[in-house]
């Protein structure tokens, strides 16, 4: 992960690749990105596989500058630079994850404990049975 600042989930990266085949810019992102994310995107991550945040960097620079913010807070899967977004990305990749282990659980609503530049901390009520 050498380069990036951060790592994201492979289900993170999925969402907002649905995100942009909806609005359907797929080629406008492509054409806008580094090799490296063409590659990621014509490759995408397993869905709980850690990835790098060049490439969502990546194309949510692009995306920013295609749809604005206000596109980006838009639809189904809204996607905020940096936003707290990212963290009911995360609760739903957690969900998922009760079910695929056959673990009964609840997962609570991110709740925002720091935001900066550089980042949002997120925190959440966590159960199982």
């Amino acid at each position: 992960m050498e380069g990036a600042p951060r790592q994201g989930l492979g289900s993170f990266f999925r969402a907002l690749m649905e995100f942009v085949d909806e609005r359907g810019l797929r080629e406008q992102v492509r054409a806008g990105v580094s090799a490296a994310t063409r590659a990621t995107i014509d490759d995408p991550p397993r869905v709980l596989s850690f990835i790098p945040s060049t490439a969502i960097d990546d194309i949510e620079s692009v995306l920013q500058k295609l749809v604005g913010d206000e596109g980006l807070r838009r639809g189904p899967h809204p996607v905020r630079r940096r936003g707290h977004t990212r963290g009911h990305v995360l609760r739903g990749t957690l969900l998922f994850a009760y079910e695929l282990s056959g673990t009964v659980g609840e997962v609570g609503m991110p709740q925002v404990v720091e935001s900066t530049p550089a980042g949002v901390t997120v925190r959440y009520d966590v159960r199982w049975h």
